[in-house]
């Protein structure tokens, strides 16, 4: 009988350490699991403002896009004016080489005379 109340004891003690262990195991489980959750939170707010950055920066990208088109349009239509000029300067050249030679034929014409 005595034998089966130590053994009961020391079965309770153990029992009780064991208990002990596994609470306190359980309990640094627990504080890792709000850690990491803790932690996950924060890279997770981080990650949506790095989304939100990405978002500002493809809308920026967008606009100066457009900007670029609008930019190109004008220089394409300012060379179309220039060309139209260098065509309208050269017949006037042309104009003012055939007044040239009509001037001089004239001049002859009036010495001649």
């Amino acid at each position: 009988m005595m034998n089966e109340q130590y053994s009961t004891i020391i079965l309770a003690a153990v029992i009780g350490v064991i208990g002990f262990f596994l609470k306190t195991t359980l309990k640094r489980i627990e504080d890792n699991l709000i850690d990491h959750v803790k932690n996950f939170n924060n890279l997770s707010d981080r990650v949506n403002l790095i989304n939100l950055s990405m978002v500002k920066i493809d809308s920026s990208l967008m606009n100066i896009d457009k900007d670029l088109e609008r930019a190109n349009r004008r220089v394409s239509d300012i060379n179309q004016i220039v060309m139209n000029n260098v065509d309208k300067v050269i017949e006037q050249g042309h104009e003012i080489n055939n007044i040239k030679a009509q001037l001089k034929m004239l001049a002859k014409e009036m010495e001649e005379r």
